[in-house]
């Protein structure tokens, strides 16, 4: 169990770093972007890096009062998490930024895992987050994994104002019958 704990914090760093540049680079984004990570975004980020690379290379040890159950849970939401990055990447197609910001031909997209939510990339990180910590029973890769997924909750906040403000009533709309993180069933209902 320890070792699939391992391989799930590593597939998540991964994602992290390296997913984006590559998902950049998949999607064309133009190189007209602009993007920004607001400083305590970035803060965070580092400060959840450090306790998952701590765990990834040597502090591989759980918890043995953690049943395997929840362990295993927290695999599924680690795999939950991951498909809805990708899919809100694919979702997103050029439209997606590495960071907080926009390009001359930035579209407002509604569909796919959009239309139930407004941030459903972050909603998959913090998902995969709290899997992380469920599977590996660790609080060090549990806290780099929380402190990562802090890390994004800061960012949502100048990605809103980004998108008030270039897309004006029409963001507002999409605003009102969508999540933040998670679906809002009540609407949907």
């Amino acid at each position: 169990m320890d070792l699939a704990a391992h391989v799930a914090a590593a597939i998540f760093v991964v994602v992290l770093v390296i997913g984006q540049n590559v998902m950049a680079r998949l999607a064309k984004v133009p190189t007209d972007t602009v993007a920004k990570d607001p400083g305590a975004s970035k803060l965070y980020r580092v400060l959840g890096a450090i306790p998952l690379s701590i765990y990834l290379i040597g502090g591989g040890w759980s918890f043995d009062w953690v049943p395997d159950e929840v362990r295993v849970e927290g695999f599924i939401f680690i795999a939950m998490g991951l498909t809805l990055i990708f899919w809100a990447q694919l979702s997103l197609g050029r439209n997606w930024v590495g960071g907080v910001g926009l390009h001359d031909s930035h579209t407002l997209i509604t569909s796919g895992p959009y239309a139930w939510v407004r941030h459903p990339l972050y909603s998959g990180f913090c998902l995969a987050a709290v899997g992380i910590a469920l599977a590996s029973a660790n609080p060090l890769a549990a806290s780099g994994a929380l402190l990562v997924a802090l890390s994004l909750l800061v960012r949502i906040w100048g990605e809103e104002e980004l998108l008030k403000r270039r897309f004006k009533k029409e963001y507002l709309e999409y605003r009102s019958r969508t999540g933040y993180l998670i679906p809002r069933l009540r609407q949907r209902l």
